[in-house]
C-alpha cells in the first residue's frame, strides 16, 4: 500500500483470536505491568 504494510485478519478465527487477546490483556493489564518489568 502507499501508506506502508496492512495487516488484515482474513480469518475468522484469527480474527477471533486477537479479539480474546485484547480482552485478556485488558483483564490482566495490572498482571501484564508487573510482568514486564
Amino acid at each position: 500500500t502507499p501508506d506502508g504494510f496492512r495487516i488484515t485478519p482474513h480469518d475468522p478465527g484469527v480474527e477471533r483470536q486477537i479479539g480474546l487477546a485484547r480482552k485478556l490483556m485488558k483483564k490482566h493489564r495490572k498482571a501484564l505491568r508487573e510482568l514486564a518489568r
